[in-house]
């Protein structure tokens, strides 16, 4: 789990299976984001380019997931601004089954075996830590 700070009634899981895909061996990535125990959205497809590994597909979902789940947030953070009564998500945990690609996205320094990851993937990285610096995110 990425960031779990207080209840948060918002919560994402990502997931990818590397190489799927038999002819072109990309892999598949997929989100669920749950609001209130309710599926609100859901996503699975074949990643666009070929990952190197299994770290570096789950940083494809785990960048899919982050990058739908900001979306969510910017708009029920507006909507709560017009309308007291709507839900503001706050928090939100997001959930990865893969443990390398978690502390790697936790770490703030370089891993000299992750390298083939490109460098727009440690935005991830840059979300985290100012979750973990601005509480009110």
């Amino acid at each position: 789990m990425l960031k779990a700070a207080g209840n948060s009634e918002l919560i994402t899981f990502t997931d990818s299976g590397f190489a799927f895909c038999e002819e072109t061996r990309k892999s598949t990535s997929g989100a669920c984001i749950f609001l209130l125990n309710s599926l609100i959205y859901w996503k699975s497809g074949k990643q666009y380019h070929v990952s190197r590994s299994t770290t570096e597909a789950e940083f494809y979902a785990l960048l899919e997931g982050i990058t739908e789940v900001e979306f969510l947030r910017d708009v029920s953070h507006f909507a709560y601004k017009v309308d007291k009564r709507i839900f503001n998500c706050k928090n939100t945990p997001i959930f990865c089954d893969n443990l390398s690609t978690e502390k790697i996205a936790i770490s703030i320094k370089s891993i000299a075996r992750t390298k083939h990851i490109e460098v727009a993937h440690l935005w991830i990285q840059q979300e985290v830590c100012q979750r973990e610096n601005h509480s009110s995110l």
